[in-house]
Protein backbone atom coordinates (compact mmCIF):
# COMPACT_ATOMS: atom_id res chain seq x y z
CA UNK A 1 0.00 0.00 0.00
CA UNK A 2 1.18 3.41 -0.36
CA UNK A 3 3.05 5.24 2.48
CA UNK A 4 4.63 8.96 1.78
CA UNK A 5 7.94 9.59 2.20
CA UNK A 6 8.84 9.72 6.08
CA UNK A 7 5.95 7.17 6.58
CA UNK A 8 5.55 3.21 6.66
CA UNK A 9 2.03 1.37 5.90
CA UNK A 10 0.41 -0.64 8.37
CA UNK A 11 0.17 -3.40 5.25
CA UNK A 12 3.99 -3.54 5.26
CA UNK A 13 4.22 -3.98 8.61
CA UNK A 14 1.67 -6.37 8.92
CA UNK A 15 3.94 -8.94 6.94
CA UNK A 16 6.59 -8.32 9.24
CA UNK A 17 4.55 -8.51 12.81
CA UNK A 18 3.05 -11.81 10.99
CA UNK A 19 6.13 -13.09 10.49
CA UNK A 20 7.78 -12.42 13.94
CA UNK A 21 4.43 -13.20 16.31
CA UNK A 22 2.12 -15.09 14.58
CA UNK A 23 2.71 -18.86 15.49
CA UNK A 24 3.22 -17.79 19.12
CA UNK A 25 -0.19 -15.54 19.12
CA UNK A 26 -1.95 -18.96 17.29
CA UNK A 27 -0.32 -21.12 20.43
CA UNK A 28 -1.63 -19.12 23.10
CA UNK A 29 -5.21 -18.20 21.09
CA UNK A 30 -5.34 -22.66 20.67
CA UNK A 31 -4.43 -22.86 24.33
CA UNK A 32 -6.75 -19.90 26.19
CA UNK A 33 -9.38 -20.61 23.60
CA UNK A 34 -10.10 -24.66 24.20
CA UNK A 35 -12.88 -26.66 25.48
CA UNK A 36 -15.41 -24.79 27.70
CA UNK A 37 -13.44 -20.96 27.42
CA UNK A 38 -13.83 -21.82 22.86
CA UNK A 39 -17.46 -19.75 23.66
CA UNK A 40 -15.23 -16.55 24.26
CA UNK A 41 -13.78 -16.58 21.04
CA UNK A 42 -16.94 -16.37 19.38
CA UNK A 43 -16.41 -12.65 20.52
CA UNK A 44 -12.81 -12.34 19.74
CA UNK A 45 -12.42 -13.82 17.25
CA UNK A 46 -9.66 -16.43 15.27
CA UNK A 47 -5.86 -16.72 15.71
CA UNK A 48 -5.99 -14.51 12.94
CA UNK A 49 -8.26 -11.84 14.34
CA UNK A 50 -6.62 -11.80 17.55
CA UNK A 51 -2.99 -11.30 15.88
CA UNK A 52 -4.79 -8.71 13.73
CA UNK A 53 -6.39 -7.01 17.21
CA UNK A 54 -3.09 -6.93 19.01
CA UNK A 55 -1.06 -5.66 15.52
CA UNK A 56 -3.61 -2.58 15.65
CA UNK A 57 -4.02 -1.84 19.46
CA UNK A 58 0.29 -1.73 19.43
CA UNK A 59 -0.21 1.59 17.52
CA UNK A 60 -1.94 3.27 19.91
CA UNK A 61 0.89 4.50 21.49
CA UNK A 62 2.57 5.74 18.55
CA UNK A 63 1.96 9.05 15.71
CA UNK A 64 0.02 7.20 13.03
CA UNK A 65 -1.41 9.04 10.26
CA UNK A 66 -3.88 8.07 6.78
CA UNK A 67 -2.26 9.55 3.69
CA UNK A 68 -3.89 9.16 0.43
CA UNK A 69 -0.29 10.94 -1.35
CA UNK A 70 2.75 13.22 -0.75
CA UNK A 71 0.44 16.10 -0.47
CA UNK A 72 -2.07 14.99 1.84
CA UNK A 73 -1.36 13.50 4.76
CA UNK A 74 -3.73 13.74 8.18
CA UNK A 75 -2.38 13.01 11.70
CA UNK A 76 -5.52 10.68 13.31
CA UNK A 77 -5.83 9.28 16.31
CA UNK A 78 -6.23 5.34 16.15
CA UNK A 79 -8.75 5.34 19.44
CA UNK A 80 -11.33 8.47 19.97
CA UNK A 81 -12.21 6.88 22.34
CA UNK A 82 -10.67 3.21 23.71
CA UNK A 83 -13.57 1.32 24.72
CA UNK A 84 -15.92 1.72 21.61
CA UNK A 85 -14.86 3.66 18.77
CA UNK A 86 -11.41 2.57 17.35
CA UNK A 87 -9.58 1.06 14.03
CA UNK A 88 -9.92 -2.62 15.38
CA UNK A 89 -13.27 -2.46 16.28
CA UNK A 90 -15.09 -5.13 14.62
CA UNK A 91 -18.08 -7.04 14.43
CA UNK A 92 -17.76 -10.33 16.50
CA UNK A 93 -18.01 -13.00 15.41
CA UNK A 94 -21.59 -14.12 15.85
CA UNK A 95 -22.44 -10.60 14.60
CA UNK A 96 -19.88 -11.19 11.28
CA UNK A 97 -22.03 -14.62 10.98
CA UNK A 98 -25.29 -13.00 11.09
CA UNK A 99 -24.16 -10.08 8.66
CA UNK A 100 -22.88 -13.31 6.10
CA UNK A 101 -26.32 -14.90 5.98
CA UNK A 102 -28.29 -10.98 5.28
CA UNK A 103 -27.90 -10.60 1.44
CA UNK A 104 -28.33 -6.50 2.40
CA UNK A 105 -25.39 -6.62 4.48
CA UNK A 106 -23.20 -9.33 2.74
CA UNK A 107 -23.96 -7.79 -0.94
CA UNK A 108 -24.10 -9.44 -4.06
CA UNK A 109 -22.25 -12.39 -4.33
CA UNK A 110 -20.61 -11.37 -0.65
CA UNK A 111 -18.92 -8.37 -2.36
CA UNK A 112 -18.86 -6.48 0.83
CA UNK A 113 -17.26 -9.30 2.51
CA UNK A 114 -14.74 -9.15 0.87
CA UNK A 115 -13.61 -5.87 0.11
CA UNK A 116 -13.94 -5.56 4.05
CA UNK A 117 -13.08 -8.95 5.32
CA UNK A 118 -10.39 -9.65 2.37
CA UNK A 119 -11.19 -13.32 0.82
CA UNK A 120 -10.44 -15.22 3.87
CA UNK A 121 -12.85 -14.26 5.58
CA UNK A 122 -15.28 -16.78 6.54
CA UNK A 123 -18.74 -16.89 8.58
CA UNK A 124 -18.26 -19.36 11.71
CA UNK A 125 -21.90 -21.07 11.29
CA UNK A 126 -21.77 -23.49 14.34
CA UNK A 127 -22.44 -20.83 16.81
CA UNK A 128 -22.27 -21.02 20.78
CA UNK A 129 -23.79 -24.44 20.96
CA UNK A 130 -20.41 -26.17 19.45
CA UNK A 131 -17.30 -25.36 21.08
CA UNK A 132 -15.67 -28.46 20.42
CA UNK A 133 -16.05 -27.56 16.73
CA UNK A 134 -13.43 -24.10 17.48
CA UNK A 135 -11.30 -26.84 19.57
CA UNK A 136 -10.47 -28.92 16.62
CA UNK A 137 -10.55 -26.48 14.01
CA UNK A 138 -7.86 -24.53 16.16
CA UNK A 139 -5.95 -27.19 17.80
CA UNK A 140 -2.68 -26.55 19.52
CA UNK A 141 0.53 -26.73 18.17
CA UNK A 142 1.50 -30.12 19.65
CA UNK A 143 -1.49 -31.70 17.71
CA UNK A 144 -0.72 -30.05 14.72
CA UNK A 145 2.75 -29.32 13.99
CA UNK A 146 4.82 -25.76 14.14
CA UNK A 147 5.14 -25.92 10.53
CA UNK A 148 1.11 -25.82 9.47
CA UNK A 149 0.69 -22.78 11.35
CA UNK A 150 0.79 -19.97 8.39
CA UNK A 151 -0.74 -16.76 8.90
CA UNK A 152 -1.06 -16.77 4.74
CA UNK A 153 -3.60 -19.31 4.90
CA UNK A 154 -5.37 -18.32 8.38
CA UNK A 155 -9.01 -17.88 8.66
CA UNK A 156 -10.68 -14.51 9.71
CA UNK A 157 -13.99 -14.67 11.17
CA UNK A 158 -14.91 -11.02 12.25
CA UNK A 159 -15.54 -8.10 9.76
CA UNK A 160 -13.82 -4.11 10.33
CA UNK A 161 -15.71 -1.54 10.34
CA UNK A 162 -13.06 1.52 9.15
CA UNK A 163 -10.57 -0.39 7.67
CA UNK A 164 -10.23 -2.78 4.09
CA UNK A 165 -8.26 -6.29 5.64
CA UNK A 166 -4.57 -6.78 4.63
CA UNK A 167 -4.88 -3.75 3.00
CA UNK A 168 -5.33 -1.27 5.72
CA UNK A 169 -6.61 1.55 3.89
CA UNK A 170 -9.88 3.27 5.34
CA UNK A 171 -12.70 2.07 2.69
CA UNK A 172 -14.33 4.63 0.23
CA UNK A 173 -17.98 3.40 1.03
CA UNK A 174 -19.07 3.01 4.98
CA UNK A 175 -19.78 -0.94 5.20
CA UNK A 176 -23.50 -1.76 5.73
CA UNK A 177 -23.37 -3.78 8.37
CA UNK A 178 -22.69 -0.01 10.47
CA UNK A 179 -25.62 1.30 10.22
CA UNK A 180 -26.44 1.06 13.85
CA UNK A 181 -26.49 4.29 15.42
CA UNK A 182 -23.40 3.02 17.97
CA UNK A 183 -21.67 3.30 15.53
CA UNK A 184 -22.57 5.34 12.02
CA UNK A 185 -21.20 9.04 13.67
CA UNK A 186 -17.79 7.61 13.72
CA UNK A 187 -17.48 5.27 10.61
CA UNK A 188 -19.02 7.59 8.14
CA UNK A 189 -17.16 10.72 9.47
CA UNK A 190 -13.77 8.73 8.98
CA UNK A 191 -14.80 6.79 6.11
CA UNK A 192 -16.43 10.24 4.41
CA UNK A 193 -12.97 12.43 5.26
CA UNK A 194 -10.15 9.71 4.06
CA UNK A 195 -11.88 7.31 1.56
CA UNK A 196 -9.15 5.41 0.32
CA UNK A 197 -5.79 6.47 2.43
CA UNK A 198 -3.63 4.05 3.97
CA UNK A 199 -2.77 3.91 7.06
CA UNK A 200 1.37 4.36 8.03
CA UNK A 201 2.86 5.39 11.08
CA UNK A 202 5.78 8.19 11.53
CA UNK A 203 8.88 6.16 10.35
CA UNK A 204 10.52 8.03 13.47
CA UNK A 205 8.37 5.63 15.81
CA UNK A 206 8.96 2.23 13.68
CA UNK A 207 12.12 1.11 16.56
CA UNK A 208 9.93 1.56 19.58
CA UNK A 209 6.98 -0.13 17.75
CA UNK A 210 8.73 -3.15 16.73
CA UNK A 211 10.34 -3.41 20.40
CA UNK A 212 6.56 -3.09 21.88
CA UNK A 213 5.16 -5.31 19.78
CA UNK A 214 5.95 -8.74 21.87
CA UNK A 215 4.32 -6.49 25.39
CA UNK A 216 1.28 -6.17 23.31
CA UNK A 217 1.03 -9.94 22.68
CA UNK A 218 2.02 -11.26 26.16
CA UNK A 219 -0.67 -8.59 27.52
CA UNK A 220 -3.14 -9.70 25.54
CA UNK A 221 -2.96 -12.75 26.88
CA UNK A 222 -1.91 -12.25 30.71
CA UNK A 223 -5.08 -10.33 30.92
CA UNK A 224 -7.12 -13.51 31.57
CA UNK A 225 -10.44 -10.93 32.27
CA UNK A 226 -9.98 -9.58 28.41
CA UNK A 227 -13.07 -8.45 27.19
CA UNK A 228 -14.87 -10.52 24.65
CA UNK A 229 -17.59 -8.47 23.53
CA UNK A 230 -15.38 -6.88 20.76
CA UNK A 231 -18.12 -6.01 18.35
CA UNK A 232 -20.97 -4.20 18.27
CA UNK A 233 -23.24 -4.85 21.35
CA UNK A 234 -26.33 -6.70 19.37
CA UNK A 235 -29.48 -4.08 20.09
CA UNK A 236 -31.31 -7.57 18.81
CA UNK A 237 -32.60 -8.10 22.20
CA UNK A 238 -34.01 -4.83 23.09
CA UNK A 239 -35.96 -4.44 20.25
CA UNK A 240 -37.28 -8.21 20.38
CA UNK A 241 -38.64 -6.91 23.53
CA UNK A 242 -40.17 -3.54 22.30
CA UNK A 243 -41.93 -5.52 19.36
CA UNK A 244 -43.61 -7.86 21.73
CA UNK A 245 -44.28 -4.42 24.39
CA UNK A 246 -46.05 -2.49 21.02
CA UNK A 247 -47.62 -5.82 19.45
CA UNK A 248 -48.18 -7.77 22.48
CA UNK A 249 -51.03 -10.01 20.61
CA UNK A 250 -48.38 -10.71 17.75
CA UNK A 251 -46.48 -8.75 15.13
CA UNK A 252 -49.41 -7.33 12.48
CA UNK A 253 -48.94 -6.98 8.86
CA UNK A 254 -47.61 -3.37 9.02
CA UNK A 255 -45.30 -1.72 6.66
CA UNK A 256 -41.56 -1.44 8.02
CA UNK A 257 -41.00 1.54 8.15
CA UNK A 258 -43.79 2.11 10.28
CA UNK A 259 -42.75 -0.54 12.56
CA UNK A 260 -39.31 1.23 12.45
CA UNK A 261 -40.50 4.51 13.73
CA UNK A 262 -42.60 2.85 16.59
CA UNK A 263 -39.11 0.61 17.75
CA UNK A 264 -37.28 3.80 17.78
CA UNK A 265 -40.16 5.78 19.74
CA UNK A 266 -40.41 2.98 22.21
CA UNK A 267 -36.79 2.50 22.40
CA UNK A 268 -35.55 6.30 22.58
CA UNK A 269 -32.72 5.27 20.23
CA UNK A 270 -31.62 5.17 16.35
CA UNK A 271 -31.73 1.61 15.35
CA UNK A 272 -31.10 0.39 11.28
CA UNK A 273 -34.14 -1.58 9.48
CA UNK A 274 -31.79 -4.39 8.90
CA UNK A 275 -31.48 -5.14 12.74
CA UNK A 276 -34.79 -4.71 13.29
CA UNK A 277 -35.57 -7.47 10.00
CA UNK A 278 -33.14 -9.61 12.16
CA UNK A 279 -35.20 -9.36 15.85
CA UNK A 280 -39.14 -9.84 13.90
CA UNK A 281 -36.97 -13.17 12.01
CA UNK A 282 -35.67 -13.97 15.46
CA UNK A 283 -39.67 -13.70 16.88
CA UNK A 284 -41.34 -15.38 13.75
CA UNK A 285 -38.33 -18.44 14.57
Amino acid sequence: MFSPLGYTSFAKLWREFTSKHFVQIYANAADDYAGDQAKRSYYVGSPADICEQIFLKSFLDHRIVVAKDLQRIARVDVALDRQYNKIYKNASVFESTRIAENPEEAGLNGEFLQRFGSVRFKPWKQYHDAPEAWTNAYPKPSEVGIGQINIESARFHTLPYVFERLQFVVPDTVPPWASDAFHKEYVNRFVDEFPGWSFCIDDGDLADWSKSCPTYVSEFFACKDNPVQTGRPSKIGGIVSAIQQIYPTGIPNVPLKEMHRQIEAALGATVSESTVKRAVKRLKN
